[in-house]
């Protein structure tokens, strides 16, 4: 049985700048999805939440939705639409979800494999209907289980994570033309607004041109937290959090940070207070808002959680890096003294394979630090062929003597050169992850 977490939740999508009388849905393109596993509640685009709605979740937790449909009329709110369909489906399937909810990494292929289906989905229909030929869909799934909250998404809707003592940080990365730009550092978070090309994104569901590639982040939860997901309408007007031109003068009174900050104990009137803000900031796309307030039951904020909170990649980046450091700084001096034993018994006695691996990196470390660091004493031409010699003459343990502490000064040095290298190391390593 896992542990009981508390929530407070509002979900509700308007038509807001696009609104139209007279299109399909009054011309709102997205769509959303809230599911409540232990008490078998949806809430949906038919069963908005206007006020507070209060749980206790456990097993396989909560999952939010939301999609972002495109493609102009009778089209952006079909592929929407079929996006949250088939999420749906996926998460009415009681068996396949209880073990999938396990770990991260189920939870993970799980919903990756349901936005790969969406998107397959979205393209099947528009082939098979000419009128929703060019449409297509973003979409984000955040699933809450126990203290953890795994995120998968494709496109450039959002999923926010708010704390009074940590502010608003932003778990998912947008695919788009100008965060492309900004990842680029050729522009500022402040320069992606009002940018001419700010409606270009780079991976969507229902593109014929290319493969959906979902992207996915775990992110740790705890009591207090604030976990926002929306459409662009939404954070494409209002700012993350307080932002400033060159001359330090603030570009806007009102930000999702603030707003969230002053409208913590209810979700559903932070939800009517960040739709007026955009409003106020004259939004010009649909707007959606999920809120799911994390109330008890989760974690406690500590420094320690608030330093590692986000992808648990980092640490183990770091913690491969020292390895590789102190393993560079110990290796020579554990040779040198398997080559004084050598000279002292004079004898040298045919090591197995797995006593000699001992002493080098492991092939499935990940890590081949022996890339680049020239010669190790024990592997060395100069130290076999004294072994050789000695095997044919072991009265001439001097000779070996002298070769082993030549090759050892060598081993020194090289292994110097070696801890200078590090920092390649490190590159390599944060490039692969």
């Amino acid at each position: 049985m896992k542990k009981k977490i508390t929530i407070n939740l509002s979900a509700h999508s308007l038509p807001a700048g696009k609104y139209d009388p007279d299109a399909p849905l009054c011309g709102n393109e997205d769509n959303f999805y809230v599911y409540d596993t232990t008490n078998k509640t949806v809430l949906a685009m038919d069963n908005p939440m206007d006020e507070d709605y209060n749980a206790i979740v456990r097993d396989n937790g909560i999952v939010l939705v939301v999609a972002d449909g495109m493609g102009g009329t009778n089209a952006g709110e079909v592929a929407s639409e079929i996006a949250v369909s088939v999420v749906q489906k996926r998460f009415n399937a009681t068996a396949p979800l209880a073990t999938a909810a396990i770990s991260h990494k189920k939870r993970m292929r799980y919903m990756e494999e349901t936005i790969v289906m969406a998107d397959k989905a979205i393209k099947q229909h528009a082939k098979e209907h000419a009128e929703c030929e060019g449409m297509g869909s973003t979409l984000i799934i955040a699933w809450i289980v126990d203290n953890e909250m795994s995120v998968s998404w494709c496109g450039d809707s959002r999923c926010y994570c708010f704390h009074p003592d940590d502010g608003i940080s932003m778990v998912s990365h947008d695919h788009s033309y100008v965060q492309e730009l900004a990842d680029k550092q050729v522009l500022t978070y402040e320069q992606t607004f009002n940018h001419p090309q700010g409606n270009i994104i780079t991976r969507s569901l229902g593109d014929h041109n290319s493969i959906v590639h979902p992207q996915s982040v775990l992110y740790y939860v705890a009591d207090g937290d604030i976990v926002m997901l929306c459409s662009d309408g939404l954070s494409g007007v209002l700012f993350d959090y307080k932002a400033r031109n060159k001359d330090g003068d603030l570009l806007s009174e009102e930000n999702i940070e603030d707003i969230i900050r002053a409208n913590q104990e209810s979700m559903s009137q932070c939800s009517k207070e960040l739709f007026a803000a955009a409003e106020r900031a004259d939004w010009y796309d649909n707007v959606t808002i999920l809120l799911c307030k994390i109330c008890n039951g989760a974690k406690k904020m500590t420094h320690k959680t608030l330093c590692t909170r986000h992808k648990t990649v980092w640490p183990w980046i770091v913690g491969i890096i020292v390895l590789a450091i102190v393993t560079l700084l110990v290796w020579p001096h554990r040779l040198n003294e398997k080559d004084v034993e050598v000279t002292k018994t004079s004898t040298i006695t045919k090591k197995s394979g797995s006593e000699r691996n001992q002493y080098l990196p492991q092939e499935d470390s990940g890590i081949d630090l022996r890339q680049g660091s020239g010669k190790m004493g024990i592997n060395s031409k100069e130290a076999q062929a004294a072994k050789h010699k000695l095997k044919e003459n072991q009265s001439d343990t001097s000779r070996l003597s002298s070769l082993i502490s030549t090759q050892n000064k060598k081993d020194t040095v090289q292994n110097k050169k070696d801890t200078v290298k590090t920092p390649q190391i490190k590159q390599v390593i944060v490039q692969k992850k």
